[in-house]
């Protein structure tokens, strides 16, 4: 009996101060918050750059300054496998698991069931966070990690459709993914309304928080420039649904009426051939430059070199190279769906669903030009758009919108977009 009581009574103090050393208590004052043991889980990590694998290492990187733990899992790159040490001491795993597409690996639940136990129980994760609807191995360490009792966060860094037989299969998966997650991220509102309709999940469970960058790694350089001509950079992975096909047809059209224009592209993918292929039928090797693939450090002396910068994407909620190219002093143009923007927007908005964005006005009223898309026509298709349209309607039903009324009785300029069609500067527009 005495051996029990004595283990009995010296493990109800441990027990005790485990809880006090969880949550220490400063004086006078509330008891500080649990230190947490993150696993950041994604197919895309370096060494394969982009914008999700930026957003990775950086948000572990402040999580790691805030005193919690952070480790990343993703799959095995060539000769990168097993464990590997990046700044501050963030912790990679690199899973040997085999590629299917795209850098995602297959969705099977079963074959990284092993793996992914081995890191959550050996790390002793309590908050799993799992990042962009492309990537399989996020789908399943969402649902091992629930299995397991353990929190779970999402972030959806994408757009998808509805239609199509990828995004058809893809919304089905993140519906079953998601309909047991603690909590999902977006990184802007059109993400966060295609999420919630795509997932069927209430909107109090998703939050947005927008993507952002270091202004102090990205300054302007004007004298880097060239003196005579224009520049348009694009740096992205050179894959479909970055629009690298809409940016091969522009090429030569915009070449062919613009003699001052060159373009500056930076970046590797299957669809290189495209541009290379354009480049050599229409002469155009002193105008267009390949750069190949860019470490993260070079992309500010690649950027500070243009006058505009160009994303061509077709799926991204929002684009970081967006901001960087902002940062650095870059007028943005973005393209959205088959259209092709040929004027420099500073203020662009792309919603397609708000009739009324408070958006625009605010960057109207900072001096902003203001261009606003609606379904898959911009409003520069084939002109550049030199006026500030700070009421936009964008109803495909209403016979008589009132808010169109208030807009012009406040003296602002009305345009109207009706089904396919692009309004221009008129007070209102009805339907054939």
């Amino acid at each position: 009996m005495g051996p029990r009581k004595t283990a009995r009574s010296a493990r109800a103090p441990s027990s005790k101060a485990d809880g006090d050393s969880a949550r220490p208590r400063t004086a006078g004052g509330p008891p500080e918050r649990a230190k947490h043991c993150i696993c950041m889980v994604s197919d895309f990590f370096y060494p394969n750059m982009g914008g999700v694998e930026s957003h990775i290492y950086q948000l572990s990187q402040c999580l790691l300054e805030k005193g919690h733990k952070v480790v990343i899992a993703t799959h095995a790159y060539g000769d990168r496998r097993g464990i590997r040490y990046l700044t501050n001491g963030l912790k990679v795993y690199y899973l040997p698991l085999q590629v299917m597409y795209n850098q995602s690996t297959a969705t099977t639940c079963f074959h990284s069931l092993p793996l992914l136990r081995c890191v959550l129980v050996r790390e002793r994760v309590t908050v799993v966070h799992a990042h962009s609807s492309f990537s399989a191995l996020a789908h399943d360490a969402l649902f091992h990690a629930k299995t397991m009792g353990l929190n779970t966060v999402f972030t959806d860094h994408s757009l998808f459709g509805f239609a199509d037989v990828s995004s058809v299969l893809t919304n089905k998966l993140l519906t079953v993914t998601l309909c047991d997650t603690s909590h999902v991220v977006c990184v802007s509102y059109t993400s966060k309304e295609n999420t919630v309709l795509r997932a069927a999940l209430p909107p109090e469970r998703v939050s947005v928080i927008p993507n952002a960058v270091d202004p102090e790694q990205f300054t302007p350089d004007p004298a880097r420039r060239h003196p005579t001509r224009i520049t348009v950079v694009v740096v992205s992975r050179l894959v479909y649904r970055k629009g690298i096909d809409l940016l091969g047809g522009i090429i030569p059209v915009l070449c062919a009426k613009h003699p001052d224009l060159c373009f500056l592209i930076g970046g590797e993918g299957p669809k290189r051939i495209v541009l290379e292929e354009v480049r050599e039928k229409y002469q155009l090797h002193d105008r267009v430059r390949l750069l190949g693939a860019l470490d993260h450090k070079d992309v500010r002396d690649v950027l500070v070199q243009g006058h505009i910068f160009l994303n061509t994407s077709l799926t991204e909620a929002f684009c970081m190279a967006i901001v960087e190219g902002a940062s650095c002093g870059l007028q943005v143009c973005v393209c959205v769906c088959v259209c092709v923007c040929v004027c420099v927007c500073v203020c662009y908005n792309t919603s397609l669903t708000e009739a009324f964005c408070m958006a625009i006005v605010e960057g109207a009223s900072c001096g902003l030009q203001v261009c606003v898309c609606v379904c898959v026509c911009v409003c520069v298709c084939v002109c550049v758009c030199v006026c500030v349209c700070v009421c936009y309607n964008t109803s495909l039903t209403e016979a008589f919108c009132m808010a169109i009324v208030e807009g012009a009785s406040c003296g602002l300029q009305v345009c109207v977009c009706v089904c396919v069609c692009v309004g221009s500067e008129h007070a209102c527009g009805w339907y054939p």
